[in-house]
């Protein structure tokens, strides 16, 4: 069976960019039988908010992210997010989870939770560093000074940018190595 007669080929989904930015896809070209990079946002001349992208395509761009680098798959990570298309299989509902997907209007929802204990609860079931990042940057005009203060201190924890790499000693102490022995 050739690509073109796949059942999902011609099953098409319709995905919008919500963050500031640009995202490359890879779809299929049948006229040149070969895959093509298209941009979805940015600035100036060039992307589309909204792609409109064939099952395939978008389950060929996901297997294209390899595991140490999940967290970049545009997907998931809350950079695009679902408008329409098909009902999703049972294993892809994370999908549309809004664990992944969450508008600035959900975001400022989520600056609406004024006691302490309460956000900082909401705040760590934030699984995506991209949209904890993006409730960092609007809480810093329409949060309080706590909030932006603890979100500001939980992104630099969690995601630090710069510094030097741990040794491999500290890597055994904080058993982070995979399949390793302590050598003596």
């Amino acid at each position: 069976m050739s690509r073109a007669e796949q059942p999902q080929e011609n099953i098409t989904e319709v995905w919008e960019i919500i963050t500031p930015g640009t995202v490359w896809v890879w779809t299929y070209d049948r006229r040149n039988d070969r895959y093509q990079k298209q941009r979805v946002g940015g600035r100036g001349g060039g992307g589309s908010k909204r792609i409109q992208i064939s099952v395939d395509d978008r389950r060929f761009n996901q297997q294209q992210v390899v595991d140490e680098m999940r967290a970049h798959d545009p997907f998931t990570n809350g950079a695009l997010k679902r408008i329409s298309g098909p009902d999703l299989d049972p294993h892809e509902d994370y999908l549309m989870s809004e664990k992944y997907h969450l508008t600035d209007d959900q975001l400022r929802g989520l600056l609406e939770v004024k006691d302490e204990a309460g956000f900082e609860a909401k705040v760590n079931e934030i699984e995506s560093e991209l949209i904890l990042r993006r409730l960092c940057a609007v809480s810093e005009k329409d949060g309080t000074v706590w909030q932006h203060g603890f979100l500001k201190e939980l992104v630099e924890k969690k995601y630090p940018v710069g510094g030097s790499q741990t040794t491999y000693l500290e890597m055994v102490r904080a058993n982070e190595l995979q399949g390793g022995a302590i050598l003596s």
